[in-house]
């Protein structure tokens, strides 16, 4: 007689949360409970918890048939109840928490109010009380739905991701993210320069910042002394000054309205994108810069910009117009021993001696390249060569 092995039930119950369980949608995770005795309390083990669309998807459609006969209050509650139990059943502390309340439910504007009603400040406090070390907030809505005030108490929290709320005050009494590491703040209402710049001075240890889409800063200024990594996309900033000492990855992308440009020391910056270049003065002389990403405008003198950074290793340009580039621009004993990739994006359908002569300058002064993307359309080309021989046959074009 054949004795079948329950081989999965035999692993120790932390691979079994941390490895399968946590894998698995929230809602699927607590079905498990029913598999067993032993199963019945595991799913309270597992690290992150994801309050997500299709969690409360489900619960819309039941309440959306509760509502036919009951207030609205009392979908809205019952979902709290839910969403509140989940928590306090919940017995080791959290890694992390997540909340998307982007109901997208289509004709069900009855599911959409719903979720809108819905208040996750007693989910965030529980989350508080377990030592959240990472809380995500998404919305995705058309009314004005604040930040919860309990999301100051996560003392332990690592990473805070936002989209989509409004942050009206930080309460007075609010003493720090003192180990918060990373900070993403997508499409955040009311954040004024003044309140961003009393949050950042609140998280001593921020590393990483990625600021987009907040349409109430004009004037940033962005001192921190451990930041790592910023990301600016943000139409409505004029200035910007940044004093980051450990700064090594800066991008900036779609500010449009940005007109002066400032960066203090920052000695180990070695990358660096901004959105657009329209003069040498907004690019800072940073001799260890590797990576630049460019776009080029038509009064950009190109040889002088490049030759700026020598220890470059890898170079992007988008939007660059050669046929506009007077001649003199490109200066031809200028060298980067160290560039090995270039990506050019030529906004031209037609490749003529300026094109190639743009090439050829690359080839020339690069003796380390081994990678290069050529491309005036959707898609480009990629050609790996010896550079001698790139050499030779752009000579013969």
């Amino acid at each position: 007689m054949e004795i079948k092995i329950d081989r999965l039930s035999d692993l120790p119950d932390n691979l079994l949360c941390c490895n399968i369980l946590s894998r698995l949608s929230l809602k699927d995770a607590i079905r498990t409970s029913l598999l067993s005795h032993r199963w019945k309390s595991l799913w309270r083990n597992i690290p992150h918890i994801d309050f997500s669309l299709s969690f409360f998807d489900s619960l819309i459609r039941l309440t959306c048939r509760l509502a036919e006969t009951a207030e609205m209050k009392s979908s809205v509650k019952y979902i709290e109840n839910v969403m509140n139990n989940i928590l306090s059943l919940h017995s080791t502390p959290l890694e992390s928490v997540r909340f998307d309340l982007s109901f997208q439910g289509g004709q069900n504007r009855l599911g959409g109010k719903i979720l809108s009603n819905v208040s996750i400040d007693q989910c965030i406090k529980g989350a508080a009380v377990k030592g959240a070390k990472r809380v995500s907030l998404y919305y995705r809505g058309m009314c004005r739905r604040q930040v919860p005030s309990s999301l100051f108490a996560c003392e332990l929290l690592r990473v805070l991701e936002m989209e989509g709320f409004w942050i009206t005050e930080i309460p007075s009494d609010f003493r720090g993210f003192l180990f918060l590491k990373a900070c993403s703040l997508l499409d955040v209402g009311d954040l004024t320069d003044a309140r961003l710049q009393q949050l950042i001075a609140l998280c001593p240890h921020l590393e990483k910042l990625v600021i987009k889409r907040c349409a109430g800063l004009f004037n940033l200024l962005i001192c921190a002394p451990n930041l790592i990594y910023l990301n600016l996309g943000t139409s409505s900033i004029e200035n910007f000054t940044a004093d980051c000492p450990q700064l090594v990855e800066l991008k900036i992308k779609d500010c449009f309205m940005l007109c002066k440009f400032e960066l203090n020391s920052s000695p180990f910056l070695q990358e660096m994108e901004p959105s657009d270049i329209s003069s040498l003065e907004e690019i800072p002389a940073l001799k260890s810069l590797k990576k630049l990403s460019l776009r080029i405008g038509l009064d950009t003198p190109f040889g002088v910009l490049i030759s700026t950074f020598p220890d470059l290793e890898e170079l992007k340009i988008t939007d660059i117009l050669i046929q506009d580039m007077v001649a003199g621009e490109v200066v031809s004993d200028t060298a980067f021993p160290k560039l090995k990739k270039v990506d050019v994006h030529i906004s031209s359908d037609i490749w003529g001696q300026k094109e190639v002569g743009l090439l050829d300058f690359l080839l020339s002064n690069a003796p380390k390249l081994n990678s290069m993307v050529l491309c005036h359309a959707p898609v480009g080309t990629t050609l790996f060569t010896d550079p001698e021989f790139m050499s030779q046959f752009m000579s013969q074009i």
